[in-house]
């Protein structure tokens, strides 16, 4: 497993695994990860690049991290990030992603813009364990998801608090199943994205998971 405490240590270990897989010892760039890991002859799931904890720090350069790993399941947000602006927007490999239940106490965050702007494979996004309810800006959140086929939103709040939500959902299907905390976040969809019409409370939500 990749470490994950500094880009250099997580990089390295990305490059070891590849060269493993490939049966090298050749150097190989950060820039080029991407081509190695489509060329691996036995088509390796690069998905346990980065399957545990990835401790997102708005000064840390790690969310670059995302760029080469499909799946990261166990998001830790730092105590003292109040904006998660374009986060993972450009990771292009991502598929899903979830977030570690400590990052509820982090109640300070405002700024969701572009937060996954780019990420044309994203089909999961689970931040229900993300206290939205301090939200201001979710401009271009989603920009570019083609391929989301559920986003999970109950914990934040969505009404006359947010001051841009302009192009939130651009190019996500409009299949795409949402979920949120009250009737009045649905609303709230229902009036700003009415084209989407599988906006579900998570009453309505665990009823259909139960029924």
């Amino acid at each position: 497993m990749a470490r994950v405490d500094n880009l250099d240590h997580f990089l390295t270990d990305v490059a070891d695994a590849i060269r493993t897989k490939k049966g090298t010892q050749a150097t190989i760039q950060a820039s080029d990860f991407d081509t190695e890991i489509e060329n691996i002859p036995s088509g390796g799931d690069i998905s346990e690049y980065m399957n545990t904890t990835f401790n997102f720090n708005p000064n840390s350069g790690s969310p670059f991290a995302a760029n080469i790993v499909k799946k990261i399941e166990n998001v830790i947000i730092g105590s003292n990030v109040t904006s998660l602006y374009f986060a993972f927007g450009g990771a292009h490999t991502l598929t899903s992603i979830n977030f570690d239940a400590t990052s509820y106490n982090i109640k300070n965050i405002s700024n969701f813009s572009r937060m996954f702007t780019g990420d044309s494979n994203l089909t999961n996004v689970d931040l229900s364990n993300i206290d939205g309810s301090s939200i201001t800006s979710c401009l271009n959140m989603f920009d570019g998801c083609s391929n989301l086929q559920f986003i999970d939103l109950r914990s934040f709040t969505f009404g006359s608090n947010i001051t841009n939500f302009n192009n939130m959902l651009n190019s996500v299907p409009t299949t795409c199943k949402i979920i949120v905390g009250t009737q009045n976040d649905k609303t709230w969809f229902n009036t700003n994205f009415s084209s989407y019409t599988n906006v579900k409370t998570v009453a309505e939500y665990e009823a259909e998971q139960n029924a």
